[in-house]
């Protein structure tokens, strides 16, 4: 169980990055 809340944490974290990129890069696009 220990084992599959980390790799869900780790890949919640993985996504708000690549979330965060895509949003960072967008957003320089438009500027």
């Amino acid at each position: 169980a220990r084992k599959t809340i980390c790799f869900s944490k780790s890949l919640l974290m993985h996504d708000t990055v690549i979330g965060l990129f895509i949003n960072r890069y967008e957003f320089g696009v438009n500027v």
